[in-house]
């Protein structure tokens, strides 16, 4: 690893030295040096995580004249990106995002605006420290570009969560595990003058069951209820909100949605009165510490028990909030 990395260092370099000396020479040393750049992305995009080859890769762009294009399929992602992180109300949202940027610095690593919206996504991911480190090649693939010195700020202000954030992961290793009546989650503490995230809401082990009289004949509550949102590529899809079905002693029981591997869902509280019910969820990540999100549904179930239609809730230990009214049809 170490004999590679010097070697591809060591070319990057001696092209960028060639290139300044012989600059006279303008067909054949653009020639010469696009096809090293090529070579070089293509390594890349084997070692996507040798931030060494990257940066040479950025230095060699940059001594180019003229730079060189930007391939439209890099573009695409990006655009692509931008839509993802704009519509993104969970982590997995995020990662849409990262994964439409990672795209396009692959395809065009000395694009800055894809640094810039990765570092953005992660950020917002809870990938602190790779987001700091996007912004670096950002500013590295743009010198010039406006808003450095705040960028340079932005940088600053991660380093705090990300320092934070490292510390949770170290004391959570040394922690016993927690009761299964309490989630596990260790939340870093923000920057000053950052929002106070607030803390992860505590859940009642035996909150996960309604005392309902079972219907006669029909099917009540009971079912896996789903509702129509829209799929990362367009169109319809289906998504599985809950799971309710009649227990044995005429009880109601709740089971959240099997979502990722990283998604814990734990049920919070299950109300019903007559034709209402209410549920409550809570969400973590086991692979981003002291992430949370909870669901709230206030729901009404239709006279002909087809649909259940009522408000959602969303809210997050990043004080995002969102709210609207869904349908929910039992399949």
């Amino acid at each position: 690893m170490l004999y590679r990395r010097l070697r591809y260092i060591g070319f990057a370099f001696l092209a960028i030295a060639l290139v300044a000396m012989t600059r006279p020479a303008q067909a054949a040393d653009t020639a010469n040096s696009t096809e090293m750049l090529k070579f070089y992305v293509g390594e890349l995009k084997k070692y996507p995580e040798d931030k060494d080859l990257r940066e040479s890769v950025i230095k060699m762009a940059q001594s180019l004249k003229p730079r060189p294009r930007i391939p439209e399929e890099a573009e695409r992602a990006v655009a692509r990106g931008n839509v993802y992180l704009k519509r993104a109300v969970d982590v997995a949202g995020y990662k849409e995002a990262i994964t439409e940027f990672q795209t396009a610095i692959m395809l065009a690593p000395w694009l800055s605006d894809g640094y810039l919206g990765l570092s953005e996504a992660q950020e917002k991911a809870g990938l602190y420290a790779d987001a700091i480190q996007n912004l670096k090649f950002h500013i590295m693939a743009d010198p010039q570009a406006k808003g450095s010195r705040e960028i340079k700020k932005k940088i600053y202000e991660l380093e705090v969560y990300a320092e934070e954030a490292k510390k949770a992961q170290k004391l959570a290793k040394t922690q016993p595990a927690p009761s299964s009546a309490t989630p596990a989650s260790a939340t870093p503490t923000p920057a000053p003058g950052a929002p106070q995230a607030p803390s992860v809401p505590q859940v009642a082990q035996v909150a996960v069951k309604a005392t309902v009289p079972a219907p006669k004949g029909k099917l009540g509550f009971a079912g896996s209820w789903f509702f129509k949102d829209t799929g990362p590529r367009g169109g319809d899809i289906s998504v599985h909100a809950f799971t309710l079905s009649y227990a044995a002693k005429d009880e109601l029981t709740v089971v959240p949605p099997k979502r990722s591997a990283e998604s814990i869902g734990t049920v919070s509280s299950l109300e019903v009165s007559g034709n209402k019910i209410k549920i409550a969820i809570i969400w973590e990540l086991t692979n981003t510490p002291g992430y949370w999100k909870t669901e709230n549904y206030e729901l009404v179930l239709s006279d002909d028990e087809k649909t259940l239609s009522g408000t959602y809730h969303q809210k997050d230990s990043r004080l995002r909030e969102f709210s609207e009214d869904r349908v929910y049809v039992r399949q």
